[in-house]
């Protein structure tokens, strides 16, 4: 019997996500918070500076960090090049 497994879930590259965006925008800073585990006031500092990193992690946490920081308009960029959406 054989299972057929989505190729991101056995992708185990570690990618780091860099984001950046507006250290005045509240939704900004929650959703960095949210995706470092951190608080607002650390958040605010990270998003100060362009393209910090704020996740490593494998492909299925990076696509639900992706969606974090799409859905408030902050940019981010992810390393290696990301192929999974």
């Amino acid at each position: 019997m054989t299972k057929n497994i989505s190729g991101i879930k056995v992708d185990e590259t570690k990618y780091e996500v860099r984001c950046g965006g507006d250290y005045k925008n509240k939704d900004h800073i929650k959703a960095v918070s949210e995706v470092m585990g951190c608080n607002f006031i650390m958040s605010r500092e990270i998003l100060k500076k362009d393209l910090s990193l704020v996740f490593v992690g494998q492909a299925v946490d990076v696509l639900r960090v992706k969606g974090v920081l799409v859905s408030v308009g902050v940019y981010f960029a992810v390393s290696p090049q990301f192929k999974w959406g």
